[in-house]
């Protein structure tokens, strides 16, 4: 059965309201909060509660508006959320990467994704019956290679850098500039059952064109199973329910027969030929 490698265990949440925040508003939060986390929500007392490195637990997350919880969390490396109103908004926060101004919607799912993003732990987008999809990271680096090995693969698609250190330096980037900065793109997919990673799929912004493209590559063991309408007709649903995305593209090179059998599987209408680079290639679009 797949399990997730670096999963993540958040065993307490931690806050500290100043005065500035009502007490109706502290309770509402705790009660939504307690519906989705098993773990314990603990009121903080003093900020010397999390500075004293043998008492600071890994998987604390603590939820601020305080100034001196602020510093004393990101001088510590305790992941943490700031909530920001009209009380502090005055006050000088450097280097917070994530903030809120409000607590609705400040659940765990959403508490254990800053968790990730601050320590480099890839999220799990969604999954499928036999597929993860999750973000790519460097661990994942031999499996790529793996799966780039068979020369199929790159018959319609750019390859990896022969260089792996070059292709690591991408990876890493990607996270930062299209991951973080977008909240989407080229995902991982993985099979459930052996935790192997047997392909990509997901969005990418193609210079020229307005609307997101969904692209995908499948490992050459794993083809001819439906895999592919599976993982991309999930990521179609996600995309609409979750991204917003109004219109979805998918450009392919007309001898690319297997594309133009999954954009008919997947409701993809045809949207005329387009030249790019000088190559005539395949243009539909996915509505929903």
């Amino acid at each position: 059965m797949w399990k997730d490698e670096w999963n993540v265990k958040i065993a307490e949440i931690w806050y500290y309201f100043t005065d500035a925040v009502s007490l109706k508003e502290i309770e509402m939060w705790t009660e939504e909060l307690e519906k989705t986390f098993t773990g314990r929500v603990v009121g903080v007392k003093a900020p010397s509660c999390i500075v004293a490195p043998q008492k600071r637990r890994p998987e604390v997350f603590l939820v601020t508006d305080s100034v001196d919880f602020y510093e004393a969390a990101y001088r510590e490396k305790i992941p943490f959320l700031l909530y920001l109103h009209d009380g502090n908004k005055a006050a000088s926060f450097k280097k917070v990467p994530y903030a809120v101004t409000g607590l609705k919607g400040v659940d765990y799912d959403y508490m254990d994704k800053i968790y990730r993003r601050l320590f480099g732990i890839p999220w799990t987008i969604l999954t499928t019956k036999r597929c993860v999809i999750r973000e790519i990271a460097e661990d994942d680096l031999d499996e790529l290679y793996d799966v780039y090995k068979d020369p199929s693969i790159t018959r319609y698609t750019e390859g990896l850098y022969q260089d792996r250190e070059k292709e690591r330096e991408y990876i890493k980037d990607y996270i930062s500039q299209v991951y973080e900065l977008c909240g989407f793109g080229i995902w991982a997919v993985v099979d459930k059952v052996t935790g192997k990673l047997i392909g990509r799929a997901g969005f990418s912004w193609r210079e020229g064109f307005e609307t997101p493209e969904l692209g995908y590559i499948i490992s050459a063991d794993y083809q001819r199973k439906g895999i592919a309408t599976e993982v991309c007709g999930a990521i179609l649903n996600f995309a609409k329910k979750e991204l917003q995305f109004s219109l979805i593209r998918v450009l392919f090179e007309r001898e690319n027969i297997a594309s133009f059998k999954l954009c008919r599987k997947l409701g993809f209408e045809e949207a005329g030929d387009v030249l790019i680079e000088g190559k005539e290639m395949c243009q539909y679009v996915y509505t929903g």
